[in-house]
């Protein structure tokens, strides 16, 4: 056997042992979620939910400002067009 033979055929030895752990992995089995995903996942939806709450309270405050001013600028206006 030559120098070349050795290195090819402990290559392909690696080779094959990585894809037997590969497909070990591949054949763990999956029937849901864990624990620790679906706490990391409510975790995430309540940290956007409290996102989503905040800018509708915001956008709900801008909204009111807004009316109780163009209300005033209406009644502004009335008054000056009386006078």
């Amino acid at each position: 056997m030559s120098f070349k033979n050795i290195r090819r055929s402990s290559w392909q030895v690696r080779c094959a042992h990585i894809k037997s752990n590969i497909l070990a992995i591949n054949k763990k089995d999956n029937r849901g979620f864990s624990l620790v995903e679906l706490i990391i996942v409510f975790g995430l939806l309540g940290g956007v939910g409290l996102a989503i709450m905040n800018l509708t309270k915001q956008s709900t405050k801008s909204s009111t400002k807004y009316q109780f001013d163009s209300e005033i600028m209406l009644i502004t206006n009335e008054i000056n067009a009386i006078l």
